[in-house]
């Protein structure tokens, strides 16, 4: 990273990287200096300007952050079997502005967004693959689904109507009622219940985040969320989330590294950390506030 600054003809600059000893680095009216083999973190440079006559100026000072952790993503559909030849794939990642490229059955990946409409599917194995990239060009692994497009059901052959009787002459058999057969009560199983959080702690510095749950297994999926709160926390808000993702209902110890911007969007203060599931009785859900670390 290459950072360019300009002052007074008769000036000299002096350069301090990240807290360092500072350095020569030109001379006015013009001069540039350069970072470089940054790790994955916040980096500042510092830049005085001293004129002819021995007076410094203020430290002008700049920040970036340098993020090397590809995003990941999560694909939300679990049909094993699927009827027809269109189906919607959904999918998403923790990282806000992450972007996606699709692939199907081996082809090469292509921009999308969730959902991804896949049309014309034969009958047979298929496997979608969608991969996730972050604007600093990490790409991370792409996530897989495989499933099988089977024939739909053939719909029900009416039976041609009987004849109607001479006139004159009555039915040999009157004719008889047939009644429709009581419907099954629909079998749900266990009823889901509400999530159970047990622990919420900042982990490895304040660099990630450990989440501990009771098991819902009776949820095919726990959904979990971390937002800044509110004023006397009611509510979560309407702001994007800190973390955002769709996990296993068996999941009961999860841990999240953060990237530098989420480390980044901390800054102090609360922030509410919601756990939800869904399945038979409807959604359940339950919440925690936990304070931002310090010194990070």
């Amino acid at each position: 990273m290459r950072f360019a600054f300009e002052s007074a003809a008769d000036t000299t600059f002096t350069c301090s990287a990240d807290g360092a000893a500072a350095v020569d680095c030109g001379s006015g009216p013009a001069s540039s200096f350069a970072m470089s083999g940054l790790s994955e973190g916040l980096h500042t440079l510092e830049v005085r300007a001293t004129d002819s006559h021995g007076r410094r100026s203020d430290p002008l000072r700049r920040s970036i952050v340098v993020d090397l952790t590809p995003p990941g993503v999560l694909i939300e559909n679990t049909e094993a079997k699927v009827e027809g030849s269109t189906l919607a794939v959904s999918f998403s990642s923790p990282e806000r502005n992450a972007s996606f490229a699709c692939s199907l059955d081996g082809g090469a990946p292509v921009p999308c967004d969730s959902p991804s409409t896949l049309t014309g599917l034969s009958l047979g194995r298929h496997t979608f693959s969608v991969g996730a990239s972050d604007p600093g060009g990490n790409a991370g692994a792409p996530a897989v689904y495989a499933f099988d497009v089977v024939p739909a059901p053939r719909p029900a052959t009416p039976k041609p109507a009987a004849p109607a009787p001479a006139a004159g002459r009555p039915p040999a058999t009157a004719p008889s009622k047939v009644l429709p057969a009581p419907a099954r009560p629909r079998r749900c199983g266990a009823p889901a219940r509400a999530p159970r959080i047990q622990r919420v702690s900042w982990a490895r510095g304040g660099r990630a985040l450990s989440l501990r749950i009771g098991a819902t297994r009776s949820a095919r999926r726990v959904r979990v969320s971390i937002r800044r709160a509110a004023r006397r926390y009611q509510g979560t808000g309407r702001a994007h989330p800190l973390v955002s993702a769709l996990l296993p209902g068996h999941a009961t110890l999860l841990t999240w590294r953060l990237s530098p911007r989420q480390r980044a969007r901390l800054g102090s203060g609360d922030w509410v950390v919601s756990v939800s599931v869904s399945g038979c009785g409807g959604r359940f859900g339950a919440a925690r506030v936990v304070r931002a670390p310090r010194g990070r």
